[in-house]
């Protein structure tokens, strides 16, 4: 899979908040694969996705209002809110 900016920061924030749900990553084949994937799939739980989505915030410069955190249910969703290539 191409390693675009948003993949490579995602990855990074997946290996810091829960490094087991990088296998998951790591079985995608493809970037339509990743785009689909279920964002409850990482198996992380509510206080790791806050946590993901501060790294995400932190290292990427775009805010993700709370209000808008788990109304993601995708990570192509993820990616077209926060518009990282």
């Amino acid at each position: 899979m191409g390693h675009c900016k948003f993949f490579n920061l995602l990855y990074e924030a997946v290996g810091t908040v829960r490094s087991e749900s990088l296998a998951v990553l790591d079985s995608l084949e493809g970037e339509e694969s990743l785009m689909s994937l279920l964002i409850p799939s990482l198996g992380l739980d509510s206080v790791e996705i806050f946590e993901l989505v501060g790294y995400l915030e932190d290292n990427s410069g775009v805010n993700i209002p709370e209000s808008k955190i788990f109304s993601f249910r995708t990570i192509g969703e993820l990616k077209a809110f926060m518009a990282l290539d």
